[in-house]
């Protein structure tokens, strides 16, 4: 077996490893290499027909391990970048390519718990990644309970965005996304596919074009940075949450 291992593959415990490891035995049916050294490799087990060790990292003789697939197979390996517009991955999707550990988990680079689901379908704006492809997100069409989790990218699809979606980011805002427009009294309004809607619904035709003209200015209500609704503050044509204007501050 290919024992030529890569930061990102996917491996498993063989006999041979019975009696030498306890957790990453045979019984270890998935682990992922996140470190590669001169006679070693670093790995976090992912799935183990006992319920052992989930989430733990180990290193390991690469000797007593098989390669299951490489990284390459994966939709992780995709190329994003910062200010791609992306969307979180249905859950049956990414169950179908990683499986479920014994905990009911998805096993992501950074695992993608039950906890999670309400955020599948919701999109947002990669704001930073790092070698290891893991991702900060940012400006989310919807960002209740969206914060507190960890993402990688293969938990990730690209957005392509319709004339709309263009639209509304060259105003400065999300489709979707709840804006007010200064001096209405019909606040919030927000892009759909179908045009510009108000508080009510009710399509704005005139207001449209008032924005496309630059007549009427938006005022974003999220927070720039994280995506944030809450607590937002407007400083010059900057929408800021007060937790994000404070880290900045402490710069």
């Amino acid at each position: 077996m290919n024992r030529d291992f890569k930061v990102g593959d996917i491996v498993c415990g063989t006999h041979s490893a019975d009696g030498v490891y306890n957790c990453t035995d045979s019984e270890m049916t998935e682990a992922r290499v996140i470190g590669v050294y001169d006679e070693e490799i670093k790995i976090e087990v992912l799935k183990h027909e006992r319920g052992n060790g989930i989430g733990s990292t180990f290193g390991v003789d690469p000797k007593y391990f098989d390669l299951v697939r490489r990284e390459g197979d994966s939709k992780m390996n995709r190329d994003f970048k910062v200010g791609d517009r992306v969307r979180i991955r249905e859950w049956d999707d990414m169950e179908s390519e990683y499986g479920l550990n014994a905990r009911g988990s998805i096993g992501c680079r950074k695992t993608f718990v039950a906890g999670m689901k309400h955020l599948c379908g919701r999109t947002a704006t990669i704001s930073n990644i790092s070698d290891c492809k893991t991702v900060n997100l940012a400006d989310w069409s919807d960002s209740s309970g969206a914060s507190g989790w960890h993402y990688s990218t293969d938990m990730l699809e690209l957005v392509e965005d319709s004339k709309m979606a263009q639209v509304a980011r060259i105003l400065g805002v999300e489709l979707g996304e709840e804006f007010e427009i200064e001096g209405s009294g019909y606040n919030p309004y927000k892009f759909t596919e179908d045009g510009l809607l108000d508080c009510e619904g009710s399509e704005r035709d005139t207001r449209f074009g008032y924005l496309l003209t630059g007549r009427y200015k938006i005022k974003r209500r999220s927070c720039i940075h994280c995506g944030s609704k809450n607590e937002v503050v407007h400083q010059g044509k900057t929408t800021i949450c007060k937790q994000c204007a404070k880290e900045v501050l402490e710069r």
